[in-house]
């Protein structure tokens, strides 16, 4: 008998490709990324296609093995690099999400400058900001002053009269007495064809035991879920090529970076965790699903009939469960009947490096039920992340 394969030996790399059906040949110094052992999965990439020919017998025809896409899914628990961003310290995870079309942007530390002006859900940046449409959409701005210092709230939209505003609504309106800055960030939006870069694509080898499967041309889709106190887990499932097995043991130099996972609370933050419409609201769960259609299309010039994987359609939405409020606090129904769009903005993590923020600037309530949990009544909404790319979701890692 051979030697045994133990599946807790488990080793996960992923790198971008320099271009499809190039084998980006991933490190276990460079590109490794620790996942979870349940929720893991692979296939290998064949499938069976039954022969339905007759032959003067009764016995069926011998079967063919053909390829198909292969999938790989897998959990890994949210986190940030765990030190300030720069343009080579990077989120951990970012390279994943580019693969699931979400584009990348660096932006780097803007230091504290007093407010032009500000109402009490808006403030106009000083001289120091761009004057770029949208260049802070979804990052946090760290605010100063009487009032209102250390308070965080997201940018959810930006002209260029670098008029910000903000997901948080102040008792008192922001002034010049008041000052703002902006921590060095990565920003993740959906990515859109007027993008200059193309969608990235990867390769991921995991190491089982001693063995190594391949696979190519890898893009996919992810759902993040967090729960209130907990840590949030990425789930992605990737669609590529997949490109063999050999045995050539197990790397004994793995690096992982990433600081520790941060949990989904608001504790010494004077900023809230978990914003709709500008309001407080008692959730236990949050999900986020980016919606990705994912596709192979047919291509007899590839290694197995059909080509790298695809992103062709998107629908991403945010499910939670608020616990039901008086109607004046807040009105769901209403909201839905009346199409309404609304803010919702979510944030965890208190040191740089690892603190998340999550912003839909346009949510629509599309879905509403009712459930019970702990003598309460909650409410479960859908709410469609309208809009496109920024417009419709940002998720900043600061």
């Amino acid at each position: 008998m051979g030697k045994q394969v133990r599946v807790r030996n488990r080793l996960f790399l992923f790198k971008h490709q320099s271009a499809i059906g190039v084998d980006a040949a991933p490190a276990a110094t460079t590109d490794a990324i620790p996942i979870e052992q349940d929720g893991f999965s692979k296939t290998s990439g064949f499938r069976v296609e039954d022969v339905t020919e007759v032959t003067g017998s009764l016995d069926a025809g011998e079967p063919l093995v053909v390829g198909e896409p292969a999938t790989i899914s897998f959990r890994t628990r949210v986190r940030g690099a765990g030190k300030t961003y720069t343009d080579t310290i990077k989120p951990v995870l970012g390279r994943l999400l580019e693969v699931c079309g979400w584009k990348e942007k660096f932006t780097e530390a803007i230091a504290d400058e007093a407010l032009v002006s500000g109402t009490a859900i808006d403030a106009t940046l000083g001289a120091s900001f761009s004057a770029v449409a949208q260049a802070y959409r979804g990052m946090p701005l760290i605010l100063s002053g009487a009032g209102v210092a250390g308070r965080t709230p997201i940018i959810l939209d930006y002209n260029d009269a670098k008029v910000a505003t903000l997901s948080e609504s102040f008792e008192t309106a922001l002034g010049t007495s008041n000052g703002s800055s902006i921590p060095a960030n990565y920003r993740y939006s959906p990515f859109t064809d007027d993008d200059a870069d193309p969608m990235k694509i990867g390769t991921a080898y995991i190491y089982e035991d001693g063995h190594l499967y391949r696979y190519l041309d890898c893009r996919g889709d992810f759902t993040l879920e967090v729960t209130s106190g907990g840590v949030g887990f990425f789930t992605f499932t990737l669609t590529g090529v997949f490109a063999g097995r050999t045995e050539p043991g197990m790397p004994n130099d793995a690096v992982f970076g990433g600081a520790p996972t941060p949990f989904f609370r608001q504790g010494v933050n004077p900023s809230p965790a978990f914003l709709i419409d500008r309001g407080l609201a008692a959730v236990s769960r949050v999900t986020l699903t980016g919606g990705n259609t994912v596709a192979s299309p047919p291509d007899p010039n590839s290694l197995q009939g059909f080509g790298a994987a695809i992103v062709n359609g998107r629908d991403v939405r945010l499910t939670i469960d608020p616990q039901t409020t008086d109607l004046a606090t807040r009105d769901t129904l209403s909201d839905l009947e009346a199409q309404r769009k609304q803010p919702v903005a979510i944030q965890w993590g208190l040191v740089a490096g690892s603190r998340i923020y999550l912003s839909i600037p346009q949510g629509k309530i599309v879905g509403r039920d009712e459930s019970e949990s702990d003598g309460l009544q909650a409410e479960q909404l859908t709410v469609d992340a309208t809009g496109t790319a920024g417009a419709a979701v940002n998720l900043t890692f600061a």
